[in-house]
C-alpha cells in the first residue's frame, strides 16, 4: 500500500477520489489537528478552545468529506465552496495561534 492509500484509509476516505491538491490539504489539516486529536471532543468544548462550534464542524466534514463543495453543501446555512476554504484556513490559523493554551489547558488536567 502507498502512502496516499494509506492516509486515505486512516481518514475514512477510501471511497472518495481526491485530487493530489485535496489530499495535501487533508494532510496538513491532520498535520495541525494532530496534537489534539486523543482531546479533541472535550477540547472544542472548552471555553479555552478558540475555535467555535461551526469552526469544529466545518473541521469535522472536511474531515470526513476532502471536498470544499460537499462541506458546504452539508452545512445548515449551505455556504460555497470558496467561503469554507475560507474559513477553514482562518480555523487552521487559529489552531496553530492557540497550540499553547491546548498544551496549558492538558497540562492543567482540563
Amino acid at each position: 500500500m502507498n502512502v496516499t492509500s494509506l492516509l486515505m484509509k486512516e481518514l475514512n476516505l477510501t471511497a472518495l477520489k481526491l485530487s493530489s491538491n485535496q489530499l495535501k490539504n487533508l494532510q496538513d489539516l491532520e498535520e495541525i489537528l494532530e496534537p489534539c486529536k486523543e482531546h479533541w471532543e472535550e477540547w472544542i468544548k472548552s471555553p479555552d478552545c478558540l475555535i467555535s462550534q461551526r469552526e469544529a464542524l466545518i473541521i469535522e466534514l472536511y474531515r470526513e468529506y476532502g471536498n470544499l463543495r460537499l462541506v458546504g453543501e452539508k452545512l445548515p446555512e449551505k455556504i460555497s465552496a470558496e467561503r469554507v476554504r475560507q474559513l477553514l484556513g482562518r480555523t487552521s490559523r487559529k489552531l496553530k495561534r492557540s497550540k499553547y493554551k491546548f498544551d496549558d489547558w492538558v497540562e492543567t488536567g482540563r
